[in-house]
């Protein structure tokens, strides 16, 4: 299996910050869910579905995501990550596939369905080199366009969507590991 520092660091950092000091939002059930590439030793696919007609046909996969946090047996939070040098296609492509979910599966588990409202968050790494495929503004003009769009034309989904971006070393020992706590908690404890 290839080696993924980064969503290890990120997986680590959910388990140990929000999923493990769950005393202090006081929410219950909380479940934690993460691929392998987060958790190498207890992961597993985490596949999202939907529902292409309102009758009662299979439900088609269309993606699969890093992690997902449940609340009552209800997805709540998703979480993509990213590696280095992703295209704004990629960051539009892969939140909007998942926003047209209706369900998940895992590990011998589901069909779930969405909490509603329910938060999208898309981590992506960033490298110091000599080449960045997204800048910082960048990557702010891309979260702000996503949140206008669900705003306007998606109003019974009720998604939330936040972008975060740093290096490994910023989310494990920097600053951007607490904004992505605060901002995850901060959902939680208001929508829940």
């Amino acid at each position: 299996m290839t080696d993924h520092p980064f969503h290890r660091v990120i997986g680590k950092l959910v388990n140990d910050r929000i999923i493990e000091q769950n005393d202090s939002l006081k929410i219950e059930p909380l479940k934690l869910w993460q691929d392998k590439a987060c958790d190498p030793t207890d992961g597993q696919t985490i596949a999202l579905y939907s529902r292409i007609a309102d009758d009662d046909s299979k439900p088609v996969e269309l993606c699969n995501v890093d992690m997902l946090i449940e609340i009552g047996g209800k997805a709540k939070v998703i979480i993509e990550i990213e590696k280095a040098n992703v295209t704004p296609v990629h960051i539009f492509g892969k939140f909007f596939v998942s926003a047209f979910c209706d369900d998940y599966k895992t590990k011998g588990i589901g069909p779930k369905s969405f909490a509603t409202p329910a938060l999208f968050v898309q981590i992506l790494e960033s490298r110091e080199g000599k080449r960045k495929s997204l800048k910082p503004r960048q990557m702010e003009r891309i979260a702000d366009s996503i949140g206008d769009i669900f705003t306007s034309r998606f109003h019974a989904r009720k998604w939330e969507y936040r972008l975060f971006h740093g290096s490994t070393e910023d989310f494990e020992k920097g600053n951007k590991g607490n904004e992505l706590v605060s901002a995850v908690r901060k959902f939680l404890e208001q929508k829940s």
